[in-house]
């Protein structure tokens, strides 16, 4: 009997220590539930607070979205309206642009209209140059045989025999020149308080360079000789005298050929009246 009750005890007290040993889980258990309650609020309290987030997030953009949407409205009604402005102008633009270009087609026409003409004016200029060249050579070709004196008295009372004599006398006596007179008369004089001029033809044109040749003999008199030079000759021979004048001041070497040219320190240039032109030498 007394086997039986300790058996009895014994198995009161495993139950017991398994009771506690339950009871211990349970408490372990009940301890992890209130962790994991823990946990999951301070999870839920996370995702509550990251979802208000996502949600004024979320909301803003809806809000910015819909300004957008306005500013958008407004931009296109104000585009439209500027495009309705600007359309008429535009077009006013195209049509400039058109006639812009009809412009500047006409133009570069004209342009070479303008070219073609100004060759030829430079031929026609050139042709009228060379013919008034001519003209001019033709001139000095045909006075060849004249004579200017100046100086010589000028008698009112004298006839062209007088005065030949007169003239043929100053050749012999003061140019130690003799040759045949033949014709003389007096020029306009543009200074009254001096003899008018006498033009004298004559034979031929050797005379004449001879009489220019001895000229130096009336250095330091009141006569002086000239060859009869047209009024556009006489203008350009002005210009070569006081080119070489100038030159001559300044040191440098010159020499005058005929009424047009004068060689300056070995190089040939031509005169129009106004300027000295270059010659281009010659192979």
């Amino acid at each position: 009997m007394e086997a039986k009750i300790d058996l009895l005890l014994q198995r009161h007290n495993e139950t017991q220590e398994q009771i506690k040993s339950y009871q211990n889980e349970i408490v372990h258990v009940m301890e992890m539930c209130n962790l994991m309650k823990t946990s999951f609020s301070k999870q839920l309290d996370r995702h509550t607070s990251l979802m208000e987030g996502f949600k004024k997030m979320l909301e803003k953009c809806i809000k910015d979205q819909f300004d957008l949407q306005v500013r958008i409205t407004r931009s296109e009604k104000a585009f439209l309206n500027i495009k309705e402005k600007i359309e008429p102008a535009l077009k006013t633009v195209e049509t400039q642009q058109k006639q812009n270009a009809e412009l500047i087609s006409q133009n570069t026409k004209l342009k070479n209209k303008i070219s073609v003409l100004e060759i030829k004016s430079l031929k026609l200029e050139t042709r009228v140059n060379q013919i008034e060249s001519m003209n001019l050579q033709s001139k000095i070709v045909n006075r060849k045989s004249n004579i200017i004196v100046f100086g010589l008295d000028d008698n009112k009372t004298e006839t062209n025999e007088t005065l030949s004599n007169k003239v043929s006398e100053f050749f012999t006596n003061s140019l130690k020149t003799r040759t045949a007179v033949i014709a003389v008369r007096r020029l306009r004089n543009n200074h009254p308080d001096k003899p008018c001029p006498v033009l004298a033809t004559l034979s031929n044109d050797s005379a004449v360079h001879s009489l220019l040749i001895n000229g130096k003999l009336l250095k330091d008199t009141n006569f002086s000789i000239s060859p009869d030079l047209p009024f556009e000759a006489r203008r350009i021979k002005s210009h070569i005298l006081r080119e070489r004048k100038n030159l001559q001041q300044q040191g440098k070497k010159v020499m005058i050929r005929g009424y047009n040219h004068i060689i300056i320190e070995g190089k040939s240039f031509t005169s129009n009246g106004t300027q000295l032109i270059l010659n281009e030498p010659t192979n």
